[in-house]
């Protein structure tokens, strides 16, 4: 025990205003370098959007043919993640009503419905007819990630 915490090195906390710490990097100059997360968390850059749309935290993010993220809809091959409120680490700049924090990797909540069926964990989620909002894949294509958690529309 005594040896482990002389070979542990503590170098970055992540810090949410409001959350307090979600995670850190360490390393022990054998092993390599570690990154621990301690809550949902994610890792996200800002993409570039129009200023005037509105994309809700937990919305599916799609580039659209401008080159800038818009809310996913139904049949979009482009996604990118899913609009992150609280993501771990964050890279790109934050351009106010004209960016997104996008979740590329880690746990992010997402809004969904269950117009194709109640979701299950395991389950892969695409986009939908409705702007921004995930449903159960029910066939081969784009998919953002798989659900976690049970939702039966409640």
């Amino acid at each position: 025990m005594q040896q482990d915490r002389l070979h542990r090195y503590h170098f970055i906390d992540f810090e949410t205003s409001g959350l307090g710490q979600l995670g850190s990097i360490q390393g022990n100059g054998i092993k390599g370098i570690q990154i621990a997360q301690n809550s949902v968390a994610d890792w996200a850059e800002y993409f570039n959007k129009d200023a005037f749309e509105t994309i809700h935290f937990g919305s599916l993010v799609c580039l659209n043919e401008n080159g800038t993220a818009s809310a996913c809809r139904e049949g979009d091959q482009t996604i990118l993640g899913v609009a992150s409120e609280h993501p771990t680490l964050i890279a790109g700049e934050n351009k106010g009503d004209k960016s997104v924090p996008v979740g590329l990797t880690g746990l992010v909540r997402t809004l969904v419905s269950t117009s194709k069926g109640d979701i299950k964990p395991g389950d892969m989620i695409t986009s939908s007819s409705l702007p921004g909002i995930g449903v159960k894949a029910t066939k081969p294509g784009i998919v953002v990630g798989r659900a976690l958690e049970e939702y039966k529309g409640n």
